[in-house]
């Protein structure tokens, strides 16, 4: 393997590159390990930080991708002859070293740290939750900072697309554009290349299959191929349902899979791991009721619609979660006997999310759980989540704001 013609062909390769940049910062003089979804832009946020750092001095990063096939036989002792063709090439220089999908080589961990500790500064990009495990983490140590990157927000669908957002355009005719652009993402998602994708579904579940596949699957070894497909189907289907492992395990059982709870259990833990779904808990101060029941939403919405989902509630909910946590991340439901509310912020707002507030039985039964659970909680910060309607209700000395999601996120500072 030709270390220093590799070496020299991605400087190249970056230093011609035109880079968005996203809506993430980092503090230069600390090493990241930076995860998150297949196909989210870790390897462009890669090139984003040497490009605002290194523009002048591209023969200071030393750039590897490992998904490249040329390092399909590359092991933990060739790191080193890696970091000597460098100094062949630089003799005088010490790299910045870029680490793009690290977690395909076994014992990058102990790499990592060596070169932490030679104090280079270290990047590393991995989609695997599990390379940066409790296991891991301590190897590591305070090594590393992690940060997770999402697909696109809306914010940044906007930019990529060339639109820009300038006070009080919401209130202007802009606001047909906004709204034009909100109803592409809602439908097919944040995953950056979807943009110049004609073949959207086919694109999305592509990305779905190699996820399962690789991550999920392969990594773990699961040999029921039907069962765990049927259980992702499930969990789009009960997006915005509460569900426990055992009706989970009984829904498989009713459509032909003898999974049990323990593999239940284990399936959900990988589709966390890969990035493909996020948990949230009972905000109940019961602990039989947080630990019992939990809701599970898709990272992003294209991965819904890979999935045959069609854009309703279940995708104006997933994507007012992912646009809460990007923002707080700390976020619950709260779900008594009386009362239910979809987002709970701790201590600071409450969230309903209803497509349409067409009909009044379900307008009067959101807003009678916003008030229950506003008393009840003493958070009076309070919102009713829609596709299009807006307005806003005094009630029992509430006031509750009805907002369309796309004017929300637009109104929240990036």
């Amino acid at each position: 393997m030709n270390f220093k013609e590799i070496i020299r062909e991605y400087q190249s390769f970056i230093k011609e590159l035109d880079v968005k940049t996203r809506d993430y910062q980092i503090d230069p003089e600390v090493n990241y390990a930076i995860t998150g979804i297949r196909r989210a832009g870790k390897t462009w946020f890669l090139f984003q930080i040497i490009k605002q750092y290194f523009s002048n001095d591209y023969e200071k990063v030393l750039y590897i991708n490992f998904e490249d096939d040329r390092f399909i036989d590359f092991k933990v002792d060739d790191f080193d002859k890696m970091l000597n063709a460098y100094y062949e090439l630089y003799p005088d220089n010490k790299p910045v070293l870029f680490l793009d999908e690290v977690q395909n080589i076994n014992g990058w961990e102990k790499f990592c740290r060596r070169m932490a500790d030679q104090k280079y500064r270290t990047y590393v990009t991995g989609s695997n939750a599990k390379m940066l495990s409790i296991d891991i983490a301590s190897t590591l140590g305070a090594r590393f900072l992690q940060l997770e990157i999402y697909p696109l927000s809306f914010h940044e669908f906007l930019y990529f697309n060339g639109i820009t957002i300038e006070k009080n355009d919401i209130f202007s005719k802009k606001k047909n554009v906004f709204k034009n652009q909100f109803e592409k993402y809602l439908r097919y998602g944040g995953f950056p290349e979807i943009l110049h994708i004609t073949s959207k579904r086919d694109y999305l579940h592509n990305i779905y299959s190699t996820i399962l596949f690789s991550d999920i699957i392969l990594k773990n070894n699961i040999r029921d191929f039907h069962g765990i497909r049927l259980l992702v189907k499930k969990l789009a289907e009960s997006t915005n349902d509460k569900l426990s492992f055992n009706r989970m395990k009984n829904l498989l059982k009713a459509s032909g899979s003898n999974a049990g709870t323990p593999t239940v259990i284990s399936w959900i833990e990988s589709l966390k791991s890969s990035f493909l779904i996020r948990e949230i808990k009972n905000l109940n101060y019961k602990f039989s009721e947080r630990k019992s029941k939990k809701k599970y939403y898709f990272i992003d919405n294209g991965l819904l619609f890979a999935l045959g989902e069609k854009p309703d509630s279940k995708f104006l909910e997933t994507l007012t979660y992912n646009t809460l946590i990007r923002y707080h991340k700390d976020i619950t439901f709260f779900k008594t006997k009386n009362i239910e509310v979809d987002f709970v912020i701790p201590g600071k707002s409450l969230y309903q999310v209803s497509y349409t507030l067409i009909n009044d039985v379900t307008k009067n039964r959101e807003i009678k759980s916003l008030i229950k659970a506003s008393n009840y909680l003493e958070i009076d910060d309070l919102y009713i989540i829609t596709y299009d309607t807006e307005e806003q209700i005094s009630i029992k000395s509430k006031t509750i704001k009805i907002i369309p999601l796309w004017k929300l996120i637009l109104t929240l500072k990036r």
